[in-house]
C-alpha cells in the first residue's frame, strides 16, 4: 500500500512557495515531470512524517478524501512525499485563511490566526455544500486526534479551463469588460478582476472544489516520546485521559474544545450529515486491515535507514489510539440517534 520514492536525483523547484514549520520543498519527477511535495518531521517529533503517511492511509480506508502520502528519501533523509494537489498551469490553491479574510470583517491575521467554526461557515457561503466537506474533515481529525487543523491546513482549488479561455481570449475578455462597464460595478469600486472571476464561473470556465485533506501529521500521538509510550500501552485510563485532553484547532465561540465535543456542538445543525459520515466510517472500519498496514508500513525501507523506522511499541500505540477513538466515534453516533 505504501510506496517509496527516492528523490535524491529529482529536480528541486525552489520557485514554488511552501508554508508551515517543517523542512520541505517541491521536486519534479524527471520521468513524468509531475510535481511532488517532500517534507521531514519536526526535530522534536521524529515520527511526525510517519503520522502523515499512516493518517492518509487510514483516512482512505475509512472513505475520506485524503491526499496520498508515501515514503520519500532525499539523500540520507527519510520523510513523507505526495503529488502536488494542483496543476500549476491551470489550477490555484486558496487556503482557508484567505477565504476567512474575505468573509469576516476586521479579521486579524497573526502568526497563528484564530479559527472559529462560525467564521469558517461564513467563508463557505459562496461555495454551496463545502461546509459539509469541512465537517467531514473534522470527523476525520477526531479519529486521528489531529491538533493542527489551522486555517492554512485546508483549502479550495480553482481549476480554469485554460485551453478554452485562450482560444476565446480576446473576444471573451472584450465581452466581459463591456458587461462590467454596463453593470456600473466600476462606479461601486468593484474590481474588474473580481467580476471576471465570477463571469468565468458562470461561463463554466472555472471549477471550484474543496481540496483533498492534507497536512495531518500532528496526530496519532506523535508528541508522545518513546520513553513514555509504555505508560499509555499498559494503562487504558491514562490513554483515555490523553485522548480526552486533545483539542481541535477549530474553536467554538473562542474556546478550544475536544474533537468529540466540537462535533456535539455541531449536532443541532449538522447532526444528520455527521451521523451519515460516521455510519460510513464504521461500515468501512476493519481493525485487522489497519493493523496489517501499520505493522508493515516501513518494511521496505533499506537497512541503512533502520533508525528512521517506527518502533514496534509506537506501532502498537497508534493501533490502540485508533481503536479508542473509533469507540468514541461510535458513542457519538449512538448519542446522535437517541
Amino acid at each position: 500500500m505504501v510506496k517509496i520514492f527516492d528523490i535524491t536525483k529529482w529536480t528541486i523547484k525552489e520557485w514554488v512557495q511552501t508554508i508551515g514549520t517543517r523542512d520541505k520543498f517541491f521536486v519534479e519527477n524527471p520521468n513524468d515531470e509531475k510535481l511532488y511535495f517532500f517534507k521531514e518531521s519536526i526535530g522534536k517529533f521524529p515520527s511526525e512524517f510517519w503520522s502523515e503517511i499512516i493518517a492518509s492511509k487510514i483516512g482512505t480506508l475509512l472513505g475520506f478524501n485524503l491526499l496520498d502520502y508515501n515514503i520519500g528519501i532525499y539523500k540520507t533523509t527519510v520523510g513523507c512525499i505526495c503529488e502536488s494537489m494542483v496543476e500549476q498551469k491551470s489550477q490555484e490553491l486558496e487556503h482557508g485563511i484567505s477565504l476567512i479574510k474575505k468573509a469576516v470583517k476586521d479579521f486579524r491575521v497573526s502568526e497563528r490566526p484564530l479559527i472559529l467554526f462560525n467564521d469558517v461557515e461564513k467563508s463557505f457561503i459562496p461555495y454551496g455544500n463545502f461546509i459539509y466537506q469541512f465537517i467531514e474533515m473534522l470527523i476525520f481529525d477526531s479519529i486521528i486526534g489531529n491538533q493542527d487543523r489551522h486555517s492554512e491546513n485546508w483549502a479550495i482549488i480553482r481549476s480554469i479551463d485554460v485551453e478554452n479561455l485562450e482560444y476565446n481570449n480576446n473576444r471573451f475578455l472584450k465581452w466581459a469588460y463591456e458587461k462590467y462597464k454596463q453593470s456600473g460595478l466600476h462606479l461601486r469600486n468593484i474590481p474588474f478582476k473580481k467580476y471576471l472571476l465570477s463571469t468565468l464561473k458562470d461561463a463554466a470556465l472555472v471549477n471550484i472544489q474543496f481540496s483533498k485533506i492534507y497536512d495531518s501529521g500532528s496526530s496519532l500521538g506523535r508528541e508522545i516520546s518513546e520513553s513514555n509510550i509504555n505508560t499509555y500501552l499498559t494503562n487504558d485510563t491514562e490513554l483515555k485521559k490523553y485522548i480526552k485532553k486533545g483539542q481541535s484547532e477549530v474553536k467554538w465561540e473562542n474556546a478550544k474544545i475536544n474533537h468529540f465535543e466540537l462535533l456535539k456542538k455541531l449536532r443541532p445543525k449538522f447532526g444528520t450529515h455527521i451521523s451519515k459520515v460516521i455510519e460510513n466510517v464504521i461500515s468501512k472500519y476493519d481493525a485487522d486491515k489497519i493493523k496489517k498496514m501499520i505493522y508493515s508500513i516501513d518494511n521496505e525501507l533499506a537497512a541503512n535507514f533502520q533508525e528512521s523506522r517506527l518502533s514496534l511499541e509506537r506501532k502498537d500505540l497508534i493501533i490502540k489510539f485508533i481503536e479508542f477513538r473509533i469507540t468514541e466515534i461510535k458513542l457519538l453516533l449512538s448519542e446522535n440517534q437517541d
